[in-house]
């Protein structure tokens, strides 16, 4: 009987027939303890992306992007403070908007400038002196 074992896949009937399926592999063993969940976060999500950057908070934000504002990396800063406005508490929003008050102002928009620190004082009145201060 040609050696084949008893139930065996059938072989392909010609050269250009697709193969027999593979056998399914196992899964792994799931769990639901601690042990289970991811290590970091960019096992959360593989990309990096989103699942990262929800995990930080608004007072870690607002100073990341202050840093980034600092040595002149507006770009980087203005997606930190918008998170911060969207996220953050008064305080925060106002200085968020501040930042971005900052950052208009430094990319010659005057009128932006004004209406975000205009916004900022709506969050928080002494907003000024920290403007003022950062200058």
């Amino acid at each position: 009987l040609g050696g084949a074992a008893r139930g065996a896949a059938p072989r392909p009937a010609s050269p250009g027939a697709a193969p027999p399926p593979a056998t399914k592999p196992k899964a792994p063993p799931t769990s639901t303890g601690p042990a289970a969940e991811p290590k970091s976060e960019k096992e959360k999500d593989p990309s990096g992306g989103a699942k990262q950057r929800e995990q930080i908070s608004p007072a870690e934000r607002l100073a990341r992007a202050d840093a980034a504002r600092q040595r002149g990396d507006c770009s980087a800063a203005r997606g930190d403070y918008q998170q911060v406005v969207e996220q953050g508490t008064a305080k925060q929003r106002a200085r968020a908007r501040a930042g971005m008050s900052l950052c208009a102002e430094r990319d010659g928009d005057a009128q932006a400038a004004a209406e975000l620190a205009s916004k900022a004082r709506q969050d928080d009145p002494g907003i000024d002196a920290w403007i003022d201060a950062q200058r």
